[in-house]
């Protein structure tokens, strides 16, 4: 969005440029993964967190791809399980032993055992 769109938009709510807090701009869903992948890339080489960030740059592009391809018509309390067996499958063959463990391990549980782990992690 240019400078131009972002005060036409703000005048549009009755916002004044200056006098009234900028609204809110969201990342673009197209490209906000993707858009990560490859600055972690740049980022990466000679960085001792360098086999890290490709770690975190796979992950992205897995997130791109679930992002993308995710239904908007689902009730959002499913619609993360069904992102995460998405992402799961997106990972396969792609990742190192241990993170590959991982995954297999949290592809096998099932929805009750996701929904566990994440009231453990958000508490």
């Amino acid at each position: 969005m240019s400078q131009d769109d972002t005060t036409a938009a703000m005048a549009a709510a009755g916002l004044v440029p200056g006098h009234s807090p900028a609204p809110l701009r969201l990342p673009r869903p197209d490209r906000l993964f993707a858009a990560r992948a490859a600055r972690l890339r740049q980022l990466a080489p000679g960085n001792p967190l360098e086999d890290w960030m490709g770690f975190v740059a796979q992950l992205c592009d897995a997130q791109q791809t679930v992002a993308l391809a995710a239904a908007q018509d689902q009730d959002p309390e499913s619609q993360w399980l069904h992102d995460l067996q998405a992402l799961l499958d997106q990972l396969q063959g792609k990742l190192g032993a241990a993170a590959e463990t991982a995954r297999y391990t949290l592809k096998q549980q099932k929805d009750a055992a996701h929904q566990a782990l994440a009231a453990r992690i958000i508490k």
